[in-house]
């Protein structure tokens, strides 16, 4: 996974408030699953 890429799906994931827990939580999961997005795409693309 490009390390630039994973990192921009956080950015967009995480939003303006990171003090919230609930919305921390939910960014763990949300890049996660962007992560998983972006290995399903390289892998595919191989």
């Amino acid at each position: 996974i490009d390390e630039k890429m994973a990192e921009e799906f956080s950015k967009k994931f995480a939003g303006e408030s990171r003090d919230d827990k609930k919305l921390l939580k939910k960014n763990k999961k949300a890049s996660k699953t962007a992560n998983n997005l972006i290995a399903t795409e390289v892998l595919k693309a191989d």
